[in-house]
């Protein structure tokens, strides 16, 4: 399979996109946007966007046989509040009143799920590889040219959430990333089965030399 790593366009397939972030922790998607005729309207508005959490701007994709195969979306800290405040007009706008009321209602418990990053560091929002593109190093790939894009921007760490049951771990943990913090909220995992969330950093340093030993 022939793979190319671009930044991200904004003629770029949102559906695809949408596909591809709803894999990544479909239990907390669900709870977010109920299902996913609903992050596909939300992502067909934010994606070609100037600004938003899930903005063409903030990525880089894999593509194969004109296909998207994989994601990273990516923020500064300091992006990433402005970034926020533009998703949810853009989301606002794209979904009925209910999803509305009901995705600003989920992101009151956000925060407590998710901590905060480091100042000066480099947020990843999103990395995903389609089932079909797994085993051909995509993930490392696409955190290589993050890793780039954050010294380009002089962040110093590089830092993400993901769930402690995902496949994925290990291979952060392989890249050196360590966990800081373990978060679990009650009413989310007994009401909801969100489980538990690992906050995952490193130094930018030691992940691009860990990205070039793999």
């Amino acid at each position: 399979m022939q793979v190319s790593i671009k930044a991200g366009q904004p003629d770029h397939a949102s559906e695809r996109i949408a596909e591809l972030i709803w894999s990544t922790d479909p239990v907390l998607m669900n709870f977010m946007f109920g299902d996913i005729s609903a992050f596909r309207r939300a992502t067909a508005r934010e994606w070609p966007s100037d600004a938003g959490l899930i903005c063409y701007k903030q990525a880089f994709v894999a593509e194969a046989n004109d296909e998207i195969v994989g994601l990273c979306i990516g923020h500064t800290t300091e992006e990433y509040g402005p970034n926020f405040e533009a998703a949810q007009r853009i989301q606002s706008a794209a979904l009925r009143a209910a999803e509305g009321w009901h995705i600003r209602e989920a992101l009151d418990w956000m925060d407590r799920l998710f901590p905060a990053p480091r100042d000066e560091s480099f947020y990843i929002l999103e990395l995903a590889v389609s089932e079909n593109a797994q085993g051909l190093g995509l993930g490392r790939k696409l955190l290589g040219k993050a890793v780039e894009r954050a010294r380009q921007l002089q962040c110093k760490r590089l830092a993400l959430d993901v769930a402690a049951d995902n496949p994925a771990v290990d291979f952060y943990l392989q890249l050196g990333l360590e966990v800081e913090i373990e978060t679990r909220v009650p009413c989310l995992a007994d009401g909801f089965g969100i489980g538990a969330h690992l906050h995952m950093s490193a130094p930018l340093g030691k992940l691009a030399t860990s990205l070039k030993d793999i």
